[in-house]
């Protein structure tokens, strides 16, 4: 995703930009059955459909599971225990490209102990979660801020993402000089 956008500060003027989306691709699995031979889905007719292996044999959506390494794989389980973990930098946990936040609630003594000891050192904990929906896996960062437990999850770095800006302009007007078809305006469709 990519739009103009401008900026009014009154210090500085109207600064014109654009925003550009910043992702990481995620791996992507091809579907199997539970032997690890690949499925395809047929196509009987409009909204009808079945699976089949590479053997021709009818597999169940429901048996369908994902090839991971070469071998087949289930959906991966709820993260109900974090038993595993590093102690980070609380800016490591920064550079995070994140997909969604959480509020951790505890009020037992422990947990105060840990948010005081993550407070004073400046410190996040990190750790592997599934939200058990599929076949993706987050980072996982257990911070503290403004004296809230807050679990951060993402996958990737940030500043892994973000290329120099010159490289990045050079690019889009290459992308402008190679168009051929011209954009429709709302003036035009009317």
């Amino acid at each position: 995703m990519r739009y103009n956008l401008k900026v009014q500060t009154a210090e500085y003027g109207t600064i014109d930009g654009q925003i550009w989306s910043i992702d990481k691709d995620r791996k992507d699995f091809e579907n199997c059955d539970s032997n690890g031979l690949l499925v395809k889905k047929i196509v009987e007719q409009k909204e009808v459909a079945h699976y089949e292996n590479s053997e021709g044999k009818v597999v169940p959506k429901e048996q369908m599971v994902k090839l991971v390494n070469g071998k087949p794989a289930s959906k991966l389980p709820k993260t109900k225990e974090i038993n595993r973990y590093d102690l980070v930098s609380s800016t490591e946990a920064q550079d995070l490209l994140k997909e969604h936040y959480y509020q951790f609630v505890s009020s037992t003594p422990s947990a105060e102990k840990l948010k005081d000891f993550l407070t004073q050192k400046d410190k996040a904990l990190k750790f592997k979660y599934s939200n058990g929906n599929g076949y993706k896996g987050y980072d996982g960062y257990l911070v503290v801020i403004n004296g809230t437990f807050v679990i951060m999850l993402g996958y990737g770095k940030l500043s892994e993402q973000i290329e120099p800006e010159a490289v990045a302009i050079s690019r889009e007007e290459k992308k402008k000089a190679t168009k051929l078809v011209a954009e429709a305006t709302i003036d035009n469709l009317m």
